[in-house]
């Protein structure tokens, strides 16, 4: 009995990470960024070294847009030298 639930589990997340990563294809000229997300969320149900082609290809494009959460109007932004940071400073307040 659990074999055939291990097996059933399986064919879920095979057809969950097919799924996730052809609508990542959809995306990929239109936003890389949602391509690569998809692509991820796919590899995170099952792994695929197809899926993993993908997502190197979205990235080859070019760089994928980050979302940063902005309270107040950011006064300014600078990054740090070896290019892990980003400082948003508006008004006395600094974010990393």
């Amino acid at each position: 009995m659990s074999e055939r639930r291990t097996a059933s589990g399986e064919r879920s997340r095979r057809a969950q990470a097919n799924e996730l990563v052809a609508i990542g294809r959809e995306y990929v000229d239109k936003n890389p960024t949602m391509a690569l997300a998809f692509a991820i969320a796919s590899l995170e149900r099952r792994d695929n070294p197809e899926v993993r082609r993908f997502a190197l290809e979205v990235l080859w494009r070019g760089p994928t847009r980050i979302n940063i959460p902005v309270t107040n109007w950011s006064w300014s932004l600078d990054m740090s030298p070896d290019g892990r940071w980003l400082a948003e400073g508006a008004g006395n307040e600094v974010r990393l």
